[in-house]
């Protein structure tokens, strides 16, 4: 069982059986995927051995995505509102080039559904790291910041 999250670029497996220490991982292409806790690296098609120790789940990051992520442990979500934001960029071999997206909500209202978030695209290419807004609302950047 593996699950691919869309165009995130994260590849995960859980963990299923009691003691296990590692996980078979199959990677579907011959991209470069990193180990999201400690950059390991891997590559080619087919299956691979990863650690999946207690304090970590197996999670692979495919090269050519920006993941935006939060460096601090927390006991909630609601004490990382201020927070700073780190961003790996894990470039694709071929063509020097990363893309990702941040959301942004208060995380605790349904106000989103009335357009109170932030939506930022990054793009990485060539050295450069741009930032593009694809939504802003004033009154909440006004409130939590603004990437």
């Amino acid at each position: 069982m593996k699950l691919l999250l869309a165009d995130t670029g994260l590849l995960v497996k859980p963990v299923v059986s009691e003691g296990q220490d590692e996980v078979e991982m199959f990677l579907p292409d011959e991209k470069v995927y990193y180990n999201y806790f400690d950059y390991t690296v891997y590559h080619g098609a087919g299956y691979h051995s990863v650690p999946a120790p207690l304090d970590a789940i197996p999670l692979l990051v495919q090269s050519g995505h920006v993941i935006p992520r939060r460096e601090r442990y927390r006991r909630s979500a609601g004490l990382q509102v201020h927070d700073p934001i780190s961003l790996l960029i894990t470039i694709d071999s071929v063509g020097d080039r990363a893309v990702g997206r941040l959301y942004l909500d208060d995380g605790e209202s349904f106000d989103y559904q009335q357009g109170k978030y932030l939506l930022t695209e990054f793009t990485y290419a060539g050295g450069t790291l741009t930032a593009t807004p694809v939504h802003v609302d004033n009154m909440f950047a006004k409130k939590y910041g603004s990437v």
